[in-house]
C-alpha cells in the first residue's frame, strides 16, 4: 500500500478496534506519520467511548461522532 487512507476508510476499517485494520494498512501506517497519527486518534476516540459511566453508546452514537470528527478540520481536534 503506497497511498494513505482516508479517515473514512480508517473509521470503516476499524469499527470499533484497531486491531481489525488490515495487515497492509498496518503495515503503511507503520512508516507513515500522518496514518499512525490519525490511528491513534482513533484510538482515543474508541477508547474515550468505552469509558462511558453505565453502557457503551449506541452505534448510532459512534456513527455521529465519527461524523463530527470527519467534519471537524485537523487542527480543532487537535
Amino acid at each position: 500500500m503506497t497511498d494513505c487512507l482516508t479517515l473514512d476508510q480508517l473509521f470503516d476499517h476499524v469499527r470499533g478496534s484497531v486491531d481489525r485494520l488490515p495487515a497492509v494498512a498496518r503495515e503503511h501506517a507503520a512508516g507513515c506519520a500522518s496514518c499512525r497519527d490519525a490511528l491513534d486518534w482513533i484510538e482515543r476516540v474508541i477508547h474515550a467511548a468505552a469509558q462511558a459511566p453505565l453502557e457503551a453508546p449506541s452505534e448510532a452514537a459512534l456513527a455521529r461522532v465519527i461524523d463530527l470528527a470527519k467534519e471537524t478540520p485537523a487542527t480543532a481536534r487537535e
